[in-house]
């Protein structure tokens, strides 16, 4: 962690410590706010009566910017609030959507066109809980050649196998095999 003091682009002073060992599961806000405080610890003498800026590295909020009719995911927090979304527990879903901006309410404060199943949910939602829904043609499968059933799901058949591991563990051997599977790109190989 490290700051410098400037005036007229010249440093005036520089100081640097390094991070302890649980500062560093620290985020990154947390961070940038130690730095002030120990800047503010070591430099008063400098800083008083004087107008300070204060510079970070981080990105600013002013990069998150959508327009009208841009494709966002909606961020849930299943534990505020009494209306849930997916499933209950630990696999339940970050995002719900995608849903499409109709009108841009203030400087980070946007409104959705949400599904009729969601009359409750309020239609303006802050920038900070939408997420850039980026659509690439190569993410879109057909599902005409998949053969999905009634209740939306598939019967997964494997191709080949593409590579065997048998790992040795104290008192036995476990095989695992990697296998393509039909309807898959081969980045999505399994084990």
């Amino acid at each position: 962690m490290w700051l410098t003091i400037a005036t007229n682009g010249k440093v005036l002073a520089y100081a640097s410590r390094p991070l302890k060992i649980h500062e560093k599961n620290y985020p990154t806000h947390d961070l940038e706010l130690d730095i002030v405080v120990f800047a503010l610890k070591i430099w008063h003498h400098y800083l008083y009566g004087v107008h300070v800026d204060v510079f970070t590295d981080h990105k600013s909020l002013q990069d998150l910017e959508f327009e009208v009719d841009d494709w966002v995911y909606l961020k849930v927090s299943p534990l505020k609030g009494v209306l849930r979304f997916g499933k209950k527990g630990k696999l339940n879903s970050l995002y719900i959507g995608p849903y499409i901006i109709s009108k841009r309410i203030g400087n980070a404060t946007y409104e959705l066109e949400l599904l009729p199943e969601l009359p409750t949910v309020h239609l303006v939602f802050h920038i900070l809980m939408l997420k850039k829904f980026m659509d690439h043609p190569s993410l879109i499968i057909p599902t005409e050649n998949i053969g999905i059933k009634d209740n939306l799901s598939y019967e997964e058949i494997p191709v080949e196998i593409l590579d065997r591991h048998v790992r040795k563990l104290r008192t036995k051997e476990v095989a695992s095999v990697n296998v393509f599977w039909r309807n898959h790109f081969i980045e999505e190989v399994t084990w």
